[in-house]
Order: structure tokens, then sequence, then C-alpha cells
């Protein structure tokens, strides 16, 4: 790629992924150095929503059907 002169695709054959996989792996290494467009997540805040969502979601499944610590329905 950059260094070897090697397109992405040649370097997606010679390490045995898609050059599609190459690409996103590139731009989330990219994102993740801290040179991603405004708005993008980086992996720790992907993983940290992720958890976020899951911790959400469980308290969203009591048996009252009210979220715990608070006073309003879950969403669906």
């Amino acid at each position: 790629m950059h260094s070897s002169g090697k397109t992405v695709t040649e370097v997606a054959r010679d390490i045995g992924v898609s050059a599609e996989g190459l690409r996103n792996w590139v731009k989330q290494d990219t994102i993740d150095r801290g040179r991603g467009a405004a708005g993008e997540l980086t992996t720790a805040e992907r993983e940290e929503l992720r958890r976020l969502r899951r911790l959400a979601a469980e308290s969203c499944s009591t048996p009252s059907g009210y979220c715990e610590r608070r006073t309003r329905r879950c969403p669906p």
C-alpha cells in the first residue's frame, strides 16, 4: 500500500483477506489514530456504545417493563 507501492488489492491477496476488509481496517486505524472525519467513532468509542446499548437493553427487560432508575417506559 503506501510504503510497499502495492495496491490494496495486491496486499489483501498477499495476506489472505478481502480488499474491502483491508480498506475497512485501514480506515478504522486512521480514525483510531485521530485522523478520521468529524463524527467517526474510534474502536474504543464503538465498544463503549455497544456496552451501553447492551446495558440499556438489559435494564429495560425488567418484569414491570420500566427501566431501572427511570420513570418513563423504555423504548421497544
